[in-house]
């Protein structure tokens, strides 16, 4: 099957709400169109933070099929690590590897981020927490619609009229 692939970029100006101290909601801006889901994946993140963590784990409160977890905290959508230091005020947290490739639905226009530090400990994403700024980089994986009813409409039965 054949994808249309769209990159969407988080910051602090795509906050559209925060929920809480730890949980930021962003915009994604779905392009519209019908189709029933999107692979969601970060391909670049950085993070700027007042404090030394044990690395950074950001999560995504929305339940993904193709994810599981023990501590049922959310969805894991990438792992952070301390790349550098700049001075004592500023420590850099690049993605390590890849990010997952989640299944989100596909009318999504939202997501609810948090970010953790390795030992599962919240992090707070308000002004007066230790978060300066953070950069995320999504690739967001849309099937063609022409495609999809075709393989769909082959999977799944129609309910017959009796």
């Amino acid at each position: 099957m054949e994808f249309v692939d769209r990159y969407v970029y988080l910051n602090s100006a795509s906050v559209v709400e925060e929920v809480s101290n730890t949980q930021v909601t962003v915009a994604i801006d779905n392009p519209g169109g019908r189709v029933p889901y999107a692979l969601c994946e970060v391909v670049s993140g950085m993070v700027s933070a007042l404090v030394d963590f044990e690395g950074i784990v950001v999560y995504n409160t929305t339940p993904s099929p193709n994810f599981s977890s023990q501590e049922n905290k959310g969805t894991v959508m990438a792992l952070l690590g301390n790349s550098y230091g700049q001075g004592a005020a500023n420590i850099h947290y690049e993605l390590i590897g890849q990010g997952t490739k989640l299944i989100l639905f596909g009318n999504s226009n939202k997501l609810t981020i948090s970010l953790r530090e390795g030992n599962g400990d919240d992090i707070d994403l308000s002004n007066a927490g230790p978060i300066e700024s953070f950069n995320l980089l999504l690739k967001l994986s849309y099937p063609k619609p022409n495609e999809i009813q075709n393989t769909y409409r082959a999977e799944v039965p129609l309910p017959s009229k009796v």
